[in-house]
């Protein structure tokens, strides 16, 4: 397994360089992120429970609870006016 598996935030300006507007105002850059995570948070709180359990090794399912964590902690800021 790679050290260079991507963040949900790598994964997030990813997605928003290709199909954000140019002229996106705040307001619609911060639906869509929360949008982003939410829909990402759906997908692994899906597919965790399969995944750990087909995970290949320490570091797979390592990288799994990380991207957990950072979710939490996103929608931590969500709960704190913050993001």
């Amino acid at each position: 397994m790679s050290a260079s598996l991507p963040t949900v935030a790598q994964l997030w300006a990813e997605f928003s360089g290709m199909v954000m507007p140019a002229d996106a105002g705040e307001v619609q850059v911060q639906e869509m992120r929360r949008a982003f995570y939410a829909g990402f948070h759906a997908l692994l709180s899906a597919q965790v429970g399969d995944a750990a359990a087909a995970a290949d090794d320490d570091e797979q399912l390592a990288w799994l609870m990380r991207l957990e964590h950072e979710l939490q902690v996103f929608f931590a800021l969500i709960q704190e006016g913050r993001a």
